[in-house]
């Protein structure tokens, strides 16, 4: 990570940095604070790892087992995946400078391991770690970090926004049952993926896995993020803010309902 950090600040990442601050909308000064990396390719990342002294056969090996050493992983910006305390555990995930149209612009998690297994896990929703330590417990949840980190870096820091890299699964659940315990609430606003053939799809999901929780959830209509004439299907907040600016955006998630208001919605 460090060397794909490197990388980034680099002559080499000029085309990294351009989309970051042009095509995202991230402030070019947030850049340094930001955990973000470019993976320029397997053959740096492997003489870094010797030039830290990981010189070992075995290292090399370990590495690629869990998972360094892919080559889906060049030419992406990668950022770590931490555990609510921070502890970066192993996972990365990353998106892909200028994606095709219809390409998943995001990779959660290339290896999805089980959890307590060597190489860590994503069942903790990405971005706890910055709610627990800014003591916010009004949390919204959306699919992709990059959509989780634009909002506080256009000084939307209230309420926190977590992202859950894919399907809301089970042990996120639980352990945001343990964070929100009879305070604070959750806020679903997840992208629309036209692969699932459904614009309401990741929603419903993310509902039948909440059924039950302690504390209020409410729903952003992914149709309130979407323009009638628009011909692209796929949308994220982070597009919105993007072309629209954060207040467009408060304004959508002012404008979030009840479960089972937008159950019927969905329904219909």
């Amino acid at each position: 990570l460090i060397n794909a950090q490197n990388i980034l600040l680099s002559s080499e990442g000029e085309g990294a940095r351009e989309y970051l601050t042009k095509e995202v909308g991230f402030p070019e000064k947030s850049l340094l604070g930001v955990e973000l990396g470019l993976y320029d390719s397997i053959r740096e990342s492997q003489n870094h790892l010797k030039e830290s002294g990981f010189r070992n056969e075995g290292d090399v090996e370990l590495a690629g087992l869990m998972g360094l050493f892919q080559d889906e992983w060049e030419g992406r910006i990668i950022g770590p995946w931490r555990d609510r305390l921070g502890k970066s555990v192993f996972n990365l995930w990353g998106r892909s400078l200028f994606p095709m149209l219809g390409e998943s612009v995001d990779i959660p998690s290339l290896r999805r391991p089980r959890t307590r297994a060597l190489a860590g896990s994503t069942d903790i929703p990405y971005g706890l770690d910055r709610a627990l330590r800014n003591k916010r417990k009004h949390l919204v949840m959306v699919q992709t970090p990059f959509a989780s980190l634009l909002p506080p870096l256009k000084k939307l820091d209230s309420p926190a926004f977590i992202a859950s890299g894919g399907r809301v699964s089970p042990a996120q659940v639980t352990v945001l049952e343990k964070y929100l315990r009879n305070e604070g609430s959750l806020t679903l606003n997840l992208n629309y993926d036209p692969g699932t053939g459904s614009l309401h799809r990741a929603t419903l999901q993310a509902l039948d896995e909440l059924e039950g929780v302690s504390f209020p959830v409410y729903v952003v209509n992914p149709c309130d993020m979407v323009e009638e004439e628009s011909l692209i299907e796929a949308v994220s907040p982070d597009l919105i803010i993007q072309e629209k600016g954060i207040n467009a955006y408060v304004d959508v998630l002012r404008h979030r309902l009840e479960p089972e208001e937008y159950r019927t919605l969905a329904s219909g």
